[in-house]
């Protein structure tokens, strides 16, 4: 599930994942912090400073240590003017004797151009499997679940960004 916030820190450390705590705002009567998430590497680092509108993947909200930054709101593109779309919602994939799977993922609005894309899952639900977008063009792109546990249904969150 997306969730607006708040960036409130950033913690760039070489060799490791980027760490960000922030500010819920969009959850309801949800108005907390959150830190050490995880941010997507589709972000562009130099527009991430404490005070940015940021969207953040919770597979659960009751489970926030789990999500993921996945997009600045509302930003320019920097070069024409236009704005950067986010995008977001949710889909079901059921996973093989393999423990494999895939959705086909259709946006509601279709982009000039293939989007940046951030796919997430509780990792208690993937069990040391993963998660990624694959095939990704300006109107859609393939969830895809590898190494999860066989014959178990999983809700991937998603989030696109681009113009």
């Amino acid at each position: 599930m997306p969730v607006r916030a708040t960036l409130k820190a950033i913690l760039i450390t070489p060799g490791a994942e980027p760490l960000a705590t922030v500010q819920l705002t969009g959850a309801g009567g949800l108005d907390t912090f959150v830190d050490n998430l995880t941010v997507s590497h589709a972000l562009p680092m130099g527009q991430l400073a404490p005070g940015a509108d940021v969207l953040v993947e919770m597979a659960d909200v009751h489970r926030s240590g789990d999500g993921q930054v996945t997009a600045l709101a509302g930003i320019g593109d920097g070069t024409t003017g236009g704005s950067v779309t986010p995008q977001m919602g949710t889909v079901a994939v059921t996973t093989d004797g393999a423990g494999n799977g895939t959705a086909a993922v259709s946006f509601p609005q279709v982009y000039g151009s293939p989007p940046a894309i951030t796919v997430a899952a509780a990792r208690s639900a993937l069990a040391g499997g993963s998660v990624r977008a694959a095939a990704i063009t300006a109107a859609g792109f393939t969830a895809q679940v590898t190494a999860a546990p066989p014959g178990i249904g999983l809700a991937l969150s998603w989030s696109a960004s681009g113009s």
